[in-house]
């Protein structure tokens, strides 16, 4: 096992992680009443990849689908 020498750039203050955890709990409160509407959502069962590709679209490298 390797010592850490100086800070260990995974630890946050005390601060930072209440205000971390005060922000989160906003949300999950304010989420129960505000849902945004988003009119550009398209379903995944809608979505024609082949038209999504002659309309210019690339799948990214990451899901390995480059070549189908």
């Amino acid at each position: 096992m390797v010592e850490e020498i100086g800070v260990p750039g995974n630890q946050e203050s005390a601060l930072k992680t209440t205000l971390d955890i005060g922000r989160s709990l906003g949300w999950a409160l304010v989420s129960q009443f505000y849902h945004p509407v988003c009119s550009r959502v398209v379903s995944l069962t809608d979505v024609d990849m082949e038209q999504w590709r002659q309309q210019g679209f690339k799948c990214e490298h990451q899901a390995g689908i480059e070549g189908s």
